[in-house]
């Protein structure tokens, strides 16, 4: 049997949210099935004693679906819970003194990759012991039953795949009032059908369109025909990115402005505060304990943002079911070029920015309150290298005057 139980595929339709663990559980050997029992009752016994917030949820929910929802909404869209699994059990039983391999050859992008998917392991892993009571004595106790390791995946995945699936079904049908900078503008309501959306229609066609080509009718049919060599890729920065009216006539244009735009930011307080706090003023609140409270977010983060840009995408995109791969657009480049885009600024503007339309405050949930361009070498030089490049270049600036 293989180290973990697979997970379920993200590109394939959902699973049934609301699978029971006893539904899981026989899925496994009488032994496995009594261990796990063992910890559902402890982890549910510390949900009732209020170590984990489940108010709002249905009475005796199974705790791990719960649990769940509340990994895919801390922006754990693109890491599978096993993988996590796998590393925090390896991270754990590593001497303290152990230093990781590290290939003295690996080129600097290559080196700068794996530190990444190190680091986003490592965030998820305590993510995870810190939303699930128990979690690390339990899969640490049961390290060398992977039929048991493969329970526990499972079971938090389909929590997952339940929350990431309400929100995509909920934005699809209200994601109409949060297109235009000005919610009272005239528009044309979207077709119920995603097939239609895209770049047929004009309103979805001008946010989709990257911020390299011209917007307007020929570069949306060339777009949606994919004709004269107009490609549309994960790093080729949408317009929904940025304030509605942009124009990019510098190279410095791309990053100024970029992750302003306020679509994504009403589809960020959609998710995490509530549909009807989605054009509200920054912070409003009203009604039932939002996700944010529920899965306890208290800032927004590059990846939580990431989640928001994603589902925003999709949200207008003509793909009817949730895939990673749209044509040439790869939804999971794209949640890490987002986060990149977070990471890689100064004083964290952009985490600032949405912590205060989401939560009323740059610091977070304390402000809470109810109430087609070719390069002359003939390659395509993307927005989103556009972007690196001035930062980088911003970067040496700052390090030559420090030296001198």
């Amino acid at each position: 049997m293989p180290p973990f139980a697979p997970s379920h595929n993200p590109n394939s339709s959902p699973p049934p949210g609301d699978q029971d663990e006893d539904n899981l559980l026989s899925q496994g050997s009488d032994e496995v099935t009594k261990l796990a029992a063992d910890i559902l009752k402890q982890a549910t016994q510390k949900q009732k004693c209020g170590s984990v917030n489940t108010k709002g949820t249905k009475r005796n929910e199974n705790p791990w679906k719960i649990y769940g929802q509340n990994y895919l909404r801390q922006g754990a869209l693109y890491t599978a819970v096993d993988s996590v699994i796998k590393h925090g059990i390896d991270r754990e039983l590593r001497d303290e003194d152990d230093n990781e391999d590290e290939d003295e050859d690996e080129d600097v992008e290559t080196a700068k990759t794996r530190k990444r998917n190190e680091d986003h392991l490592n965030n998820n892993w305590k993510t995870l012991k810190s939303i699930i009571p128990l979690f690390e004595e339990s899969i640490m106790a049961v390290a060398h039953k992977p039929e048991l390791l493969g329970f526990f995946s499972a079971a938090i995945m389909s929590g997952a795949d339940s929350a990431r699936s309400n929100d995509t079904g909920r934005l699809k049908r209200e994601v109409h009032d949060y297109l235009l900078d000005n919610p009272d503008a005239p528009l044309s309501r979207l077709p119920s059908l995603k097939q239609s959306r895209g770049f047929k229609h004009n309103v979805t066609a001008s946010l989709l369109t990257p911020a390299e080509y011209e917007d307007n009718h020929q570069t949306h049919e060339e777009c949606r025909r994919r004709d004269n060599g107009r490609r549309v890729t994960a790093d080729m920065l949408p317009q929904l990115l940025y304030p509605e009216g942009k124009v990019f006539a510098e190279e410095d244009d791309y990053d100024t402005d970029i992750l302003r735009g306020m679509y994504p930011v009403r589809v960020a307080k959609h998710i995490y505060m509530g549909p009807e706090s989605a054009q509200q003023d920054p912070g409003f609140h009203q009604g039932c304990r939002p996700n944010a409270v529920l899965s306890g977010i208290t800032t927004m983060t590059p990846q939580t943002i990431a989640y928001a840009v994603v589902q925003a995408r999709f949200a207008i995109a003509e793909s009817p079911e949730w895939t990673q791969i749209e044509n040439e657009f790869d939804y999971e480049k794209f949640y890490w070029n987002i986060v990149e885009l977070c990471q890689d600024e100064d004083n964290n503007a952009t985490v600032k920015f949405y912590n205060y339309h989401v939560f009323g405050s740059e610091d977070g949930a304390h402000g809470m309150h109810q109430t087609h361009g070719d390069s002359d070498d003939g390659e395509d030089v993307s927005s989103m290298a556009k972007v690196k490049a001035h930062r980088a270049a911003k970067q040496r600036r700052i390090d030559t005057s420090v030296s001198g």
